[in-house]
């Protein structure tokens, strides 16, 4: 990292002294650093976190690797493909090793390399200071969408990376070609998301083609582009090297084909409804397509192209808004040099150093106090948002030993899986389609939203439990059955238990022998 980002990198003025310069360059250095660590530390768990700590204890040759549904009372036989076992695999043994402030300092990291990646890019492309300082800063501010601990920080790393390789491979370095498919075992067995590195190759190919045609560019082009394109097929070919072979990009087809409009982050940009959530990624947009029209520069067909091509992804979901600020950040950084550069550089010129000393050292200090107390409990731990996850239901659960087939909200199917299992199964997680028919994801959202046929998940599925969030529309529905009986209301969880199955423990309830849920649980993770 410290190879990548140095303090030379952030120079903001030359007519300035060089002790200022110094000076100057080592406070941006830091002021990225520090806002780069505010904004990755979010230590709040999402949905997947269970999952993705939890689901892989062991290599794929160990008899411990599940490759069927196990957690699972409705097809606990199916094969389960994990498109991210690798990723798991790194996470469980993280956090067994050195706990969940490791699993943050992990994440953190990931994010910083990336950075570093993008950072010593736009130097070798001559982006002058102040425009790497800023954009790194919006960069980071777009990236903070979604910044959970996932598996899809590595797609982060790699893309960044491919980019970075091919900007290297203009400077007339061919290794980078023999290192994508290497890359691509890698990438494969980390994340789902690995065709990403295919498109790029394959995009980044045609476009190197058709330059080497139509800008006047020497045969290198064409030559580069045939390279890209033969280490795609490299890279295709090294893609099966996984635990499911062929498996995987079935798997893939067959996700891609369907919609997910009941997730948010698979959701197309909508520039009404998501412009307040999302107002540094417009600006990004804004900035890099203005700049990349105006340009002084020569565009090429395949960085243009790979521009295209990330924004027209970002705009269809939103969960590929990070990759798009990484793409700018190593496509059209020089375009933006272009445009901007000089004029931001004598802006900053009429600047006294002083001022702008005082600016980032404020910024600094800033980033560092809301990386440590904002929305946190304990910034070195993963924290469990009280009004987010079912704590004193699950809680209740087993000090009572509710115990049976655990139809719960999507939200929650992995928290419940961790603490719950074996002693519990539940109807459908957050593996989704890699793991479940569409039979039973249709059926379990026609009950979750109180759809046509919603109770066919309660009579033509072994369901005893039902534990869903008040706001489900099903949870009214449920209310009203003789044959269920509410046995716990929380702010944001209602605990129905099945009165043939669960009788005693009703009873008890009754005549309050139960043991009642703790009023105020532990908020760390697990």
């Amino acid at each position: 990292m410290c190879d990548m980002l140095n303090a030379s990198d952030f120079t903001l003025n030359k007519g300035m002294t060089m002790r200022y310069n110094r000076l100057l360059s080592i406070l941006c250095l830091v002021a990225v650093a520090c806002f780069a660590i505010q904004v990755f530390s979010d230590n709040k768990a999402d949905v997947d976190i269970w999952g993705n700590v939890g689901f892989v204890t062991a290599w794929p040759s160990s008899p411990a690797f599940l490759r069927i549904n196990t957690f699972s009372f409705t097809e606990p036989d199916r094969p389960w493909v994990n498109h991210e076992w690798l990723a798991q695999l790194v996470f469980h043994q993280v956090y067994e090793t050195l706990g969940d402030p490791a699993l943050l300092a992990l994440k953190i990291a990931l994010g910083l390399l990336v950075l570093g990646l993008c950072a010593a890019s736009m130097k070798k492309e001559e982006v002058s200071g102040p425009i790497r300082f800023l954009l790194l800063l919006l960069v980071i501010s777009v990236m903070g969408y979604g910044f959970s601990m996932r598996p899809h920080h590595f797609t982060y790393v790699l893309l960044s990376l491919f980019l970075f390789l091919l900007r290297l491979s203009e400077r007339g370095k061919k290794w980078p070609y023999i290192v994508f498919p290497i890359l691509a075992v890698v990438w494969a067995n980390l994340h789902g998301a690995f065709f990403i590195g295919l498109l790029v190759l394959v995009v980044y190919g045609i476009g190197s083609i058709i330059d080497g045609f139509t800008s006047g560019e020497n045969r290198n082009s064409k030559a580069r582009g045939l390279l890209a394109l033969f280490s795609a097929v490299g890279f295709l070919a090294a893609s099966f090297l996984t635990p499911y072979g062929p498996r995987t990009w079935v798997f893939l087809g067959e996700s891609a084909a369907k919609l997910r409009p009941y997730l948010s982050e698979w959701a197309p940009f909508h520039p009404l409804r998501d412009l307040s959530a999302h107002v540094d990624f417009v600006a990004l947009v804004a900035i890099a397509g203005i700049c990349m029209g105006l340009t002084k520069r020569r565009r090429t067909i395949r960085w243009t192209a790979l521009f295209i091509v990330s924004l027209a992804a970002a705009l269809f979901m939103r969960r590929n808004i990070p990759l798009f600020a990484i793409t700018v950040a190593l496509v059209a950084s020089t375009h933006i040099e272009s445009v901007a550069g000089q004029g931001l550089q004598d802006l900053l010129a009429r600047v006294r150093p002083v001022v702008l000393a005082v600016v980032l050292t404020a910024f600094i200090g800033l980033s560092i106090f809301f990386g440590a107390t904002f929305n946190k409990i304990d910034p070195l731990r993963l924290e469990i948002p009280p009004g987010r996850f079912p704590v004193r239901t699950v809680s209740f659960m087993k000090a009572n030993r509710v115990q049976g087939n655990v139809l719960t909200f999507f939200d929650w199917a992995e928290y419940a899986i961790w603490h719950l299992f074996p002693d519990s199964h539940v109807f459908l997680d957050g593996r989704f389609r890699s793991a479940y028919s569409e039979t039973v994801i249709d059926d379990y959202f026609a009950f979750l939203y109180a759809g046509e046929g919603w109770e066919k998940s309660l009579n033509d599925y072994p369901t005893d439990i039902v534990l869903v969030h008040t706001d489900n529309p099903v949870a009214d529905l449920m209310v009203v059955r003789d044959d269920w009986a509410l046995v716990l209301h929380t702010e944001i969880a209602d605990l129905f238990l099945k009165r043939t199955v669960h009788a005693d423990l009703i009873d008890r309830l009754a005549t309050g022998n139960a043991q009642l849920p703790a009023q105020r649980p532990e908020y760390f993770f697990p």
